[in-house]
């Protein structure tokens, strides 16, 4: 489960999304990757414009440090996670395809000149800090968005987004909608979209709201990896 930000970290705390889910059987990894805080700025700096690079190699390591050490099946592994953690799930799906039993974007980051023009300034600050000037590293740009690479999916994906999301505008899921659709790939079977009216960035506060996240996760992941 890549983690948001990308200058975000997981700590020790208890999660319920977290919980339910090892009550099930699933074994969960939360990495704190290169690009991560809390390790010192040279970790913190070490993905800036490189965005889908080391933090993607150390994803891909986490994968097989659950297989070597949690005796966690190659043919079941899972990339989920939201917002940046949705980047790097469409990245990975696109970039190691071959890796992933399945996907999971929620409120993602697809496509980098796009979710700059319609972010807020201080947003826009940020992206530029991260990733540079949208026009002198244009190809930079391109290259590191997800939406280049989403074609060579091979595994399941479930994309999720909010309708209200101020930070993350749900067309960054519509535009991955339509390129799949583009290149052949059926909705209901190579991946399905659930876009929620009621919800900005992320799931809603209310306890119904969680638990409707959580059945529809639970539901994906039961039909397309566990039951396949």
């Amino acid at each position: 489960m890549p983690h948001g930000g990308p200058t975000a970290q997981y700590f020790l705390y208890f999660t319920p999304s977290v919980q339910y889910f090892t009550d099930l059987g699933y074994v969960i990894l939360h990495p704190n990757v290169r690009g991560s805080t809390g390790y010192g700025s040279e970790f913190r700096d070490a993905c800036i414009k490189d965005w889908g690079g080391k933090d993607h190699e150390d994803w891909i390591a986490g994968r097989e440090w659950l297989i070597e050490n949690a005796a966690v099946d190659p043919e079941k592994v899972v990339i989920y996670g939201g917002s940046y953690g949705g980047y790097a799930t469409l990245w990975a799906m696109g970039n190691s395809p071959d890796l992933w039993a399945a996907g999971v974007a929620w409120v993602p980051v697809s496509d980098l000149h796009s979710m700059y023009e319609l972010s807020m300034e201080h947003f826009k600050f940020f992206l530029r800090q991260q990733m540079g000037d949208p026009v002198k590293d244009k190809a930079l740009w391109i290259e590191r968005s997800p939406l280049t690479h989403i074609q060579n999916m091979q595994a399941p994906l479930l994309l999720v987004h909010g309708k209200n999301d101020p930070r993350c505008p749900v067309s960054q899921s519509h535009i991955v909608v339509d390129k799949l659709k583009q290149y052949g790939f059926k909705e209901g079977q190579g991946f399905e979209y659930v876009e929620y009216g009621d919800e900005g960035h992320g799931a809603s506060g209310d306890m119904s709201g969680a638990i409707r996240s959580l059945k529809l996760l639970d539901d994906f992941l039961y039909r397309k990896v566990e039951n396949k």
